[in-house]
């Protein structure tokens, strides 16, 4: 269903929102034992089931071994070749990981990118309101957790989308925002530098000349500090742990029963058709006060009250945790762990017989990486 957006034909009512043919249903079933479940036009599943608990896992798995298989087809004809991916979903939107059938944490770590970037097109104003300066900073974390020996780039756009959002005031109301200042311009470059980005490529810099002025100005600001920070790294005093795991399986567990293209946000790509930002722009203001997003927004809560705060923290996955990513850290935040492997709460235990503080919100771990409730 998202091939022909790519390319930007309108999707047909009946096209499935998930892949379904003859081949993918058979490989489901060999890798599961369990028969594909009904998929339909909409995005939603219908239930935390294990069947759709393992359709996800099946998706994240397939997609990271496909897209993998590019690179390393490249690597079999030159072996000095360097990858660099831009993607379009990431955590930092949420909302879209599990009908997009992207997971940082299953692809990112051995995916053999050498360089990734991911668009964070909300820049100092959007849609979505107050705090959407931080997006491009908290996309840069999420692709540093996913992608550790990657180079990673900030890509924000250098404008608010604010026009796109008038194509859906059938839906929502349309929303007047005002222009980025300079300081937004200079200071969400260095924001993302800050929180670990290698670098900084601005989306639309030429559109027009005043925007092409401050990002000249915002390039020579960073020439200029290039000497102070190259050989730098974020402090790891503080680790923050975001459950992938935990955020889906709870999204499922409340999900709306009502299928249809407004109350899905599938009706953004399916009639209007023009960017993912519309996608995401009405899938967000549908989901932003549901039970569905709780994870979600307690991940992005907490991480935005750091970035309000100026602390300086280390992102990780609790889904692929490892002993040395907390070694340096005194203070662990687990935003949502809804979900949690005993191998992950084996280290988070040491951690804590260490003298490093734990602070839970809300969620301890009920749920294994698979959707299934532990035993006692």
């Amino acid at each position: 269903g998202h091939i022909p957006y790519a390319f930007g034909a309108p999707l047909r009512a009946e096209t499935p929102w998930y892949p379904d043919t003859p081949e993918e249903r058979k490989a489901f079933k060999d890798a599961t034992g369990l028969e594909f479940p009904m998929v339909t036009a909409s995005r939603f599943l219908g239930g935390n089931s294990r069947v759709h608990r393992a359709f996800i896992l099946h998706r994240y798995k397939t997609l990271s071994a496909e897209i993998k298989s590019w690179y390393a087809l490249a690597r079999a004809k030159n072996p000095k070749i360097k990858t660099w991916s831009i993607f379009n979903l990431t955590d930092v939107y949420g909302l879209e990981r599990y009908p997009s059938g992207f997971a940082l944490d299953m692809f990112g770590a051995s995916s053999g990118i050498d360089t990734v970037m991911a668009t964070a097109f909300q820049y100092a104003w959007d849609w979505r309101g107050k705090n959407t300066h931080f997006y491009p900073a908290e996309t840069v974390k999420h692709l540093a957790a996913g992608f550790p020996d990657a180079t990673v780039i900030s890509f924000p756009a250098v404008y608010p989308w604010a026009a796109d959002s008038g194509l859906l005031e059938s839906i929502l109301p349309k929303v007047t925002f005002p222009e980025p200042r300079l300081i937004d311009t200079l200071g969400v470059a260095l924001s993302a530098v800050g929180n670990g980005a290698d670098g900084f490529i601005p989306f639309a810099a030429g559109k027009r000349k005043k925007q092409w002025e401050e990002q000249k100005k915002t390039f020579s600001m960073l020439r200029d500090i290039s000497p102070w920070v190259d050989g730098s790294s974020v402090p790891e005093a503080i680790a923050v742990l975001h459950s992938r795991a935990g955020e889906d399986w709870y999204a499922l567990s409340a999900e709306s029963k009502k299928k249809d293209p407004v109350a899905d946000g599938s009706m953004a790509m399916r009639e209007k058709c023009t960017h993912i930002q519309m996608n995401n722009y009405l899938s967000y203001h549908l989901q932003k006060a549901r039970e569905s997003s709780r994870g979600y927004r307690a991940h992005k809560s907490v991480m935005h009250f750091l970035f309000r705060n100026g602390f300086s923290f280390r992102l990780h996955y609790l889904d692929t945790l490892r002993k040395q990513h907390l070694l340096k850290a005194r203070v662990i935040l687990i935003p949502f762990g809804h979900a949690i492997s005993e191998t992950a709460s084996r280290i988070l235990h040491d951690a804590v017989r260490d003298g490093k503080k734990l602070i839970l919100f809300g969620m301890h771990g009920e749920l294994s990486p698979d959707g299934e409730k532990h035993g006692k």
